[in-house]
């Protein structure tokens, strides 16, 4: 997760929801703006991410196969949290 010039955005928090079962996981980023969910089962999710001084960005329609790696480049909007 990073700011539009590139930063890395530290302690934004990440949830991700399969839309299918409505089951949701939530993570932080780490200093470095990554974070994991390891053995999120397949199927079709949704991830949003929220970070102080950042509008919250919903990134929809990521559909997991079995043994994926997703790699998710997430740009947050400098602004109010909504």
């Amino acid at each position: 997760v990073q700011d539009p010039a590139g930063a890395n955005v530290p302690a934004a928090t990440v949830v991700v929801r399969n839309t299918d079962t409505n089951v949701s996981q939530t993570s932080s980023t780490n200093q470095d703006g990554v974070f994991l969910f390891p053995s999120l089962p397949a199927g079709p999710y949704e991830v949003t991410v929220e970070a102080a001084g950042f509008k919250s960005l919903r990134r929809g329609e990521i559909v997991l196969t079995v043994n994926q790696q997703a790699l998710l480049r997430l740009t947050l909007e400098v602004g109010q949290v909504t």
